[in-house]
């Protein structure tokens, strides 16, 4: 069971990470990214960050490792300057597929719907 402050950390780190990704990258591929969540660990040294954006595959993968290969450093010291920890913890950018994986079901729910739309004109 996570304690109130370890969840307070988390959402302090997700408006942190958001802030940094929408106003201080560069790159407009980052910018448009989204973070859905984080995971901080027991002992504050790891944090998983969901992010979710729209993408084909190739970009996601593109994506992905320029957020845990390029701008991780700079986010991570970003944190540093505004959490006030005794040991900032270590990202780790995940894929988050809760949004894609609802706008899918959104699509099917609505083929279904115009599908009995027809059915129902046709009798």
């Amino acid at each position: 069971m996570k304690t109130h402050r370890l969840e307070r950390i988390e959402a302090n780190i997700k408006r942190l990470v958001a802030e940094v990704l929408s106003r201080k990258m560069k790159d407009p591929r980052i910018t448009m990214t989204s973070v859905t969540r984080v995971e901080l660990s027991k002992d504050k040294k790891y944090a998983k960050v969901y992010v979710s954006f729209l993408a084909d595959e190739e970009k996601k993968n593109e994506i992905m490792l320029l957020l845990n290969e390029h701008a991780k450093g700079f986010i991570r010291t970003y944190l540093s300057q505004h959490l006030h920890m005794y040991v900032t913890p270590e990202l780790r950018f995940v894929f988050d597929k809760g949004i894609e994986g609802s706008i899918k079901m959104q699509k099917i729910l609505s083929e279904i719907e115009e599908k009995d739309a027809g059915n129902t004109s046709d009798r």
